[in-house]
């Protein structure tokens, strides 16, 4: 399995992974849920948080919670940053005002692009960078 963990904690034995996606406009389906689940199987990790800038799936919702997956929206990164002293940390800071955008499906980073034609002629969207082979492509907003 190809997925790498964003953070990896140990502490008094115990070990914990957490995987984070910035998508903002996209809600987590069960999918990268059950992927998540499958690498902490395999690496035997007992606690698994999923993060995400945007919501998840009421079926990604029923996998972790039966799994113990904890998922963290915008909202509650923000309250679990507040907790700490990480919110005034230069690292985390710059990784707050980040303003790129990654493609859902293959994570290649987007790129604001211009409708050359059709009924949204000269209307910008984002379009994934890895097109044509991901052809993925959300508005702008």
């Amino acid at each position: 399995m190809s997925l790498v963990f964003d953070l990896l904690i140990e502490m008094d034995g115990s070990r914990a992974a957490a995987q984070c996606k910035q998508w903002r406009t996209w809600n987590f389906g069960i999918k990268p849920v059950r992927e998540f689940l499958g690498a902490l199987t395999d690496t035997g990790i007992d606690r698994g948080i999923f993060i995400t800038l945007a919501g998840y799936t009421g079926d990604a919702k029923l996998l972790a919670a039966k799994h113990g997956i904890e998922i963290v929206n915008e909202t509650g990164l923000a309250r679990m940053l507040e907790l700490t002293d990480a919110r005034f940390h230069p690292v985390a800071l710059e990784i707050l005002r980040d303003q790129r955008k990654f493609c859902p499906k293959c994570e290649n980073e987007m790129v604001l692009r211009t409708a050359k034609k059709g009924s949204g002629a000269g209307e910008q969207f984002w379009g994934c960078s890895a097109c044509p082979g991901c052809r993925f492509r959300m508005a702008k907003g």
